[in-house]
């Protein structure tokens, strides 16, 4: 009886998938993919169908809460609906009627306590591992013996049957207790990340997280003979999902990490490897500097990617529309002292102090503060962006004849509709404007994630005699984040953390501005920077090897360059 139900569960998780896999296919309107699943479905219930018939009465003395005859009424309507070819009312019978029975009869079959996991896995699974890593497959065999002389692993992991029927697992830290993956469907989410991440224009990939292995097998799916390698550093995670699963057909493909050299992974990275990381695990992760590194980077990855069709339409366009190239701006720049205007709230503390600016320092404000410095009747020598979408904050000033440094992937619109000069600033990180700027024999420059940083990257590389910012509080004033009159000056108070103000005190500051005044702290400090930089801001938070001083004094002259 054990064997046959054992035989039904699992089936049954396989049925399950393929049917959802048939309902996404009806919902996106792919004739070919449904069609190729409608036969996956076809095969998986046949095999589920034949199973049940042997499994039905030990279900029924477990207390089935249906009938055999309810299921075959189910298959009718879903034949008749496939049969008239009503494909949408057939995916929604399967999902409304068919998915629940089986999830019903999942559950049942749990109720009778009998062993899902399959004894031979964890061997089977160690034995193939043993091909390629026979260290880590030792250690993995050794890890109950291990863990219990350090203390009860059944206090740091759980492994717990999700709806569909296969095995999720719960990671305790301390009072903290996470899971790896969906309590529902995660074989599904794990398909839904792998479409996300893969990238048809690579073939090595760089996985952080093993997890329970499903996303790894969905990556593998989309290309067999990608070079794949996981970075596992918990034993503890590989020992349990390697034993309620048969894990073969990944691990002949994969090289596992199991002792991470994370220099070695910085390499690996630098050598064009694709980034994948498995959040939820990077909460295992004991290194806190470690886990904040990749959570920067998968932001800032996440952050792209959900921009990343108006990234590549921006830089099409811009490269067609704008009117040259900012390298052509050196000689303008070159050995002047420069003052670049940020949108942070103290911008209202000193703002009119640059209406007197001295004719030889060049002002570069960001975008944000345009409209707000024309009205002040403030001199401005260049504006610059790298939003994608802020062509608002200059709607209505398209006849200004103030040059614009638009960063590739900035707002179309701008070097479209801007009657004055537009010249184009092409990024590093970003593929398609990078390998245009190299063709032309074009300087790369760093964008650091915002237009504060992408200016000072330009200043140090046009070889500014000095650089000034006002407005870079990279902080909040109460609720404001922006300069009065800016179209986005306040923001809700949720998230911040306190970080070390610029007068000795403490400001709250976003995950976001961090990131920045980290980027700026150590761009400062790579051989091009020969000029001093001077944080002339009234107020927010402190930056790290940044000169303290008044926009007065700097515009005066008194540039002080010791930090």
């Amino acid at each position: 009886m054990e064997e046959i139900l054992r035989d039904l569960y699992w089936k049954n998780v396989e049925t399950m998938d393929a049917i959802r896999e048939l309902v996404r296919a009806v919902r996106i309107q792919n004739p070919h993919r449904m069609v190729t699943q409608m036969s996956k479905v076809t095969a998986c219930l046949t095999g589920s169908l034949s199973e049940f018939a042997q499994g039905y009465p030990y279900l029924q003395s477990g207390g089935l809460p249906w009938e055999q005859e309810a299921l075959l009424s189910e298959m009718k309507q879903i034949a008749k609906a496939q049969e008239e070819q009503d494909f949408v009312l057939m995916a929604d019978f399967y999902e409304q009627l068919l998915l629940p029975s089986l999830q019903d009869m999942q559950n049942a079959i749990l109720a009778l306590e009998i062993p899902i996991i399959r004894e031979e896995w964890l061997t089977q699974n160690l034995s193939a591992l043993g091909i390629q890593d026979p260290r880590l497959a030792g250690a993995i065999r050794r890890y109950p013996s291990d863990a219990a002389s350090v203390k009860d692993d059944s206090t740091k992991y759980a492994l717990e049957p999700t709806t569909i029927g296969c095995f999720t697992l719960a990671v305790a830290s301390g009072t903290d207790r996470r899971y790896l993956c969906s309590n529902v469907n995660p074989i599904e989410e794990a398909r839904l990340f792998a479409e996300r991440v893969y990238r048809l224009e690579e073939e090595r990939y760089l996985v952080i997280g093993w997890g329970m292995a499903y996303h790894i097998r969905e990556l593998l799916r989309m290309y067999p003979e990608m070079d794949l390698v996981i970075v596992e550093p918990d034993i503890g995670i590989l020992y349990h999902s390697l034993s309620c699963q048969d894990a073969r057909d990944i691990l002949e493909h994969v090289r596992i990490l199991w002792k991470p050299d994370w220099r070695r992974i910085g390499s690996d990275l630098r050598e064009n490897r694709e980034l994948v990381c498995w959040e939820p695990e990077l909460f295992c992760f004991q290194e806190a500097d470690i886990r904040k590194q990749f959570s920067d980077i998968l932001y800032r990855k996440a952050a792209i990617e959900d921009v990343e069709r108006l990234f590549y339409q921006n830089t099409r366009e811009n490269i067609r529309s704008c009117d040259g190239y900012v390298d052509a701006l050196r000689p303008m720049i070159e050995g002047k002292r420069v003052v670049i205007a940020a949108g942070g709230p103290s911008l209202d503390k000193n703002l009119d102090q640059l209406k007197d600016k001295p004719d030889d320092v060049i002002l570069i404000a960001v975008g944000t503060v345009f409209r707000q410095l024309l009205t002040k009747g403030i001199p401005i020598d260049y504006v610059i962006a790298s939003d994608v979408q802020m062509f608002p904050q200059i709607e209505g000033l398209e006849r200004q004849t103030i040059p614009f440094l638009l960063l590739a992937s900035a707002d179309r619109r701008v070097s479209r509709r801007y009657q004055g000069k537009t010249y184009l600033i092409c990024q590093q990180g970003y593929s398609y404007a990078a390998e245009y700027a190299k063709a032309q024999g074009y300087t790369c420059y760093d964008s650091g994630g915002s237009v504060a940083t992408l200016a000072l990257d330009v200043a140090i590389r046009m070889r500014a005699a000095s650089i000034a910012f006002v407005g870079l509080d990279l902080a909040l004033d109460g609720t404001r984040y922006h300069a009065t009159g800016t179209l986005q000056e306040t923001l809700p108070d949720f998230g911040y953390e306190k970080v070390e103000g610029i007068d000795g005190g403490k400001v709250s500051s976003s995950k976001a501005f961090i990131r920045y005044r980290l980027w700026m702290e150590r761009r400062i400090t790579q051989p091009d920077v020969t000029m001093p930089v001077v944080d002339a801001t009234e107020g927010g938070a402190k930056k790290k090897g940044f000169t303290v001083m008044t926009l007065h004094d700097w515009l005066h002259g008194k540039d002080d360059t010791e930090s």
